[in-house]
């Protein structure tokens, strides 16, 4: 069998071309969630199509107020590592459309996206959300864990920094509270998060029940009855179709994949 027809590495090509990076790098290892920066392209320029609009914005117009020309591109570089920043990319119309339509829940939304392009925030859902409400964030303790996770993978300057730039980003998105010392919370809940997990997740080929097992709903730190609540309310707001019987799950996003043009949706 050659190359081209093995089936999981047509998975991957197609996954990629969704938006998905299933790799093992991302850019937590020198960024954080780059939540400010996101927010200002999305509400500054909510119709952008294309890529190099992105970034004469960011480069040229200086819309995010980076001090040089080598940050401003550093940036750019990174948040197109985190997002895409091409609507002709399935992803990147999702986060866009969500991010809309639930303003309250835009941290959440935005954090879901990134997973699906980083995949070193599985990390995150691992430890960081193990962590018990009120409890104190031990830095320590996340390092060790990443190195067990990834023994001798990384230097103690860039585990140091994956830890810290992933602390921050679960602090970012209401996971966390605190400068110094960080305590675990619970963010305020969103449907808009939700109902992206779900649409990821059928586009990654989870279905049924298995969707509260999907990396894009873990990262949320809700439980599948949480879960299936917030899946019911994005359907009543007629985001998706989502409907359940017992075990049975019936979710359907054919509106969604008319409006946003993504046939593998339907």
């Amino acid at each position: 069998m050659s190359l081209a027809e093995c089936p999981e590495t047509n998975r991957i090509c197609h996954l990629a071309a969704l938006g998905f990076n299933i790799g093992c790098n991302g850019a937590h290892t020198a960024r954080t969630l780059m939540l400010d920066e996101i927010s200002t392209l999305l509400s500054q320029l909510p119709r952008a199509e294309d890529r190099n609009t992105f970034l004469e914005a960011i480069l040229v117009k200086n819309i995010l107020s980076k001090s040089t020309s080598s940050s401003r591109k550093r940036t750019f570089e990174h948040l197109v590592s985190l997002y895409v920043l091409d609507s002709r990319v399935p992803l990147f119309r999702l986060l866009r459309h969500f991010w809309r339509l639930d303003p309250s829940g835009r941290r959440l939304t935005v954090l879901v996206s990134a997973r699906a392009r980083d995949p070193l925030l599985q990390l995150g859902s691992d430890f960081l959300l193990r962590i018990p409400i009120g409890d104190v964030y031990d830095p320590a303790a996340f390092e060790d864990f990443i190195e067990r996770t990834f023994p001798d993978r990384f230097s103690d300057k860039t585990r140091r920094s994956l830890a810290q730039n992933i602390a921050s980003t679960f602090t970012q998105t209401g996971f966390f509270a605190g400068k110094f010392k960080k305590v675990r919370r619970q963010p305020k809940q969103s449907v808009g998060a939700v109902a992206l997990s779900t649409a990821l997740g059928k586009l990654s080929g989870f279905s049924g029940i298995s969707l509260w097992e999907s990396p894009w709903f873990q990262i949320l730190g809700l439980t599948p009855s949480t879960g299936d609540e917030l899946t019911r309310e994005a359907s009543r707001r007629g985001w998706i179709d989502y409907r359940r019987l017992g075990e049975v799950i019936s979710l359907s996003f054919r509106h969604l994949a008319e409006e946003l043009k993504i046939k593998e949706l339907a």
